[in-house]
Parts: structure tokens; C-alpha cells; sequence
């Protein structure tokens, strides 16, 4: 996977920084060193010895619309600006980032809070961005690196779940009701913004939760979820990077070999055509199964292919002019995720006839 290096070393410090996506922020109170990667950025002595992927420069809150539109193959680094809150800044980033190869550090006390909009302004409401890419900056006084800033509860075979919260209430939800089946599922009833009202709505702290959010575009949202939910017992998908990543790893598409060529330059696939992971996701899926009986549409009702056994829904029989390369018969949900990155779901799926599902009480 290709990733932008950042690398300064003077005599008395040294930073290397590695990172995957277009929008980064770095968060941190003073005396981390920011203030002296700032000024090495800037300095031309050829004592300094600097490794990078990109040009590198520093935007203010004067020129930095006119950095972003006329730097072309750099990373700009934004710090504590007072621009990063603004709708301006977002429309430019959605016009801008992509277009001009463009990578963004941002160093900010906060997650990202774009301002909201009406629809007319024809502006984003916020920036769609990783939580895997908001880091701290850590040092032990010389040398300076990234870690994640977020390290939340993450589901494995063990945990124990009594409810799911999916931000979907399309096709994700539906598919994780079915997985799921051995949990009470329910959605947020308007999407990621949202979940964190749902979960306080239902009086569920003495439950055991897993919420299923796009990792790849919750960056704006994940201060308010770990602030207001401190209390509560959440659990989340370890690097799970939006619904149609998972379908995308399933075995629906082992042998799909631009599947395999994306996934093994990932970066390079996604940041060549989106600013956000989830949003090149949704259009690579929808690429890549527009002429199949499976075929997907982000926000739309999932087709049957993705749950039901081969042959037993009617769409199998009056789609005839679209071939189907599948005859899965047996649980489609248990094919579809055994062995793969998560298989680990099918702990609370129960393929038998005689499922005893946790009813909703909320």
C-alpha cells in the first residue's frame, strides 16, 4: 500500500511521519514539538535533511485558498487555522484535494466541525475523513511520530453483544439484521450524525453494544460518540472501513482480480479518484457488479444474491438476460464470510432453523 512520507532531521530533531490519506489531523496540546517541525518545514540550511514525498508548505489563513488551488503533487499543512471550520474550506477541499494531488496535515486542538449549510450554498456540511487518520504526535524528545489518536473497544470472538446500532438504514442494515440474527439490530435513524442521540434515546447503558459505523468517514462525528458515550459499553469494527468494503472482501469477489489488484494498492486506487475511502468503495462496488444479478447501488434496497440461497428467491428466474456466475447453496451469509477479514461476524449468526432472536425492547 503506497503511503505520503514526511521526514525531517536536524541535530536536534527528528520526525518521521507515514500516512495514507488526503485529509490528516493531528491532535495535541502544546510541547509536542509541532512549533519546530513547523519552522524545519520552512528552513533551506542543507544542515537539514529532509525525506518527502511531496512538496511541503505551510498555508495561513490569508493565502491558504490560493495555495490550495494552485499547488499541484504537495501536502499543505494547516496549523490551528481558523479556516478549517468553514464551509469555504470544505468546498475547497472537495474541489481541490483530488484534482491537484493534493495531501492535507491539519493540526487542530478538535475533530473537524464544518459549519452547516443550506442547500443552496451547494457547499458539503462537513469533511468526510478516517478516524484512522486523525492521530497524536508523540515524541521522547527528539524523535517524532504518529499514533492513533483513537484506540476504541473493537469486537472479537469473545465479546459479548446484546445490540447492534448500524448507522445504515438501507442495505447495511438489512444485511447486518440478517447476519446478526442473534442480536436485536436497529438503525440510527439518520445516519452517522445521528447514532449517538439513538443510543442515548434507548436507555441502554446496562447493554452490551456494537455499533457499526463507516470508519472511513467518521472522522467529524467520532469526538461527540466517544465524549457523550464514555459510560456505556460500545463496541466497534476493528479497521472496518465502510458496508461495501465488506462485500467486498467477502467471497462473492475472491476471484475478482480487479478486486485483488485494488485491494493490494489500496491508497493508490482510492485517493487517485475520491477524498473519501467510502465514497471510491461505494463506486467500485457499484462499478464492478452493474451487469450482475447482484448488482449494487449505495442507499438502495440489497438484492437477494447477498443473503438468500441461490435459486430460492424469483429474481433468480426473471432476471434471465443477466448471467449469474453463483450457484450457492446453503447459508449465502456463511459463504460469503467464511475465511475472510470478517468472518469473525458469523459469532452471532445462527444459520439454523430454529433462531431465537433477541427481540427489541426499546
Amino acid at each position: 500500500m503506497n503511503t505520503i512520507e514526511l521526514e525531517i532531521i536536524s541535530n536536534q530533531y527528528v520526525c518521521k511521519f507515514h500516512f495514507e490519506r488526503r485529509i490528516n489531523v493531528i491532535k495535541g496540546d502544546s510541547g509536542t514539538g509541532k512549533t519546530s517541525l513547523l519552522e524545519l518545514v520552512r528552513d533551506t540550511s542543507p544542515d537539514i535533511i529532509k525525506n518527502i514525498s511531496l512538496d511541503v508548505m505551510v498555508a495561513d489563513d490569508l493565502g491558504w485558498k490560493a495555495l490550495m488551488t494552485a499547488s499541484k503533487n504537495a501536502i499543505i499543512i494547516f496549523d490551528d487555522s481558523n479556516v478549517i471550520d468553514s464551509a469555504e474550506f470544505a468546498k475547497c477541499c472537495y474541489e481541490y484535494v483530488v484534482k491537484n494531488n493534493l495531501y492535507l496535515l491539519i493540526f487542530n486542538r478538535e475533530s473537524l466541525k464544518i459549519e452547516q449549510n443550506n442547500e443552496e450554498s451547494g457547499y458539503m456540511p462537513h469533511i468526510s475523513y478516517s478516524i484512522d487518520s486523525i492521530y497524536r504526535l508523540c515524541n521522547d524528545g527528539i524523535n517524532h511520530w504518529l499514533e492513533p489518536f483513537y484506540n476504541l473497544n473493537t469486537f472479537n470472538q469473545s465479546s459479548k453483544l446484546d445490540i447492534c446500532i448500524t448507522e445504515d438504514s438501507s442495505g447495511g442494515f438489512e444485511f447486518f439484521n440478517k447476519l446478526l440474527n442473534m442480536l436485536s439490530v436497529e438503525h440510527s435513524d439518520g445516519g452517522k450524525s445521528a447514532i449517538v442521540d439513538k443510543i442515548e434515546r434507548m436507555s441502554i447503558k446496562d447493554k452490551n453494544i456494537l455499533v457499526v459505523f463507516d470508519r472511513a468517514a467518521f472522522g467529524c462525528e467520532i469526538e461527540k460518540f466517544v465524549n457523550k458515550l464514555r459510560d456505556y459499553n460500545i463496541t466497534v469494527l476493528d479497521s472496518y472501513e465502510c458496508f461495501e468494503e465488506l462485500l467486498l472482501r467477502s467471497n462473492l469477489f475472491l476471484n475478482n482480480q480487479d478486486v485483488k489488484r485494488m485491494f493490494n494498492n489500496l491508497s493508490a486506487y482510492a485517493n487517485k479518484y475520491c477524498l473519501s475511502w467510502e465514497v471510491f468503495f461505494e463506486k467500485f462496488l457499484a462499478c464492478i457488479t452493474k451487469e450482475k444479478p447482484y448488482k449494487y447501488l449505495h442507499g438502495k434496497r440489497l438484492r437477494e444474491c447477498y443473503f438468500e440461497e441461490c435459486g430460492s428467491f424469483s429474481f433468480c428466474t426473471f432476471e434471465l438476460s443477466q448471467k449469474c456466475d453463483l450457484d450457492i447453496k446453503g447459508s449465502k451469509l456463511d459463504w460469503l464470510l467464511k475465511d475472510t477479514k470478517y468472518s469473525y461476524l458469523l459469532t452471532f449468526h445462527d444459520n439454523g432453523k430454529n433462531i431465537t432472536r433477541k427481540m427489541s425492547a426499546f
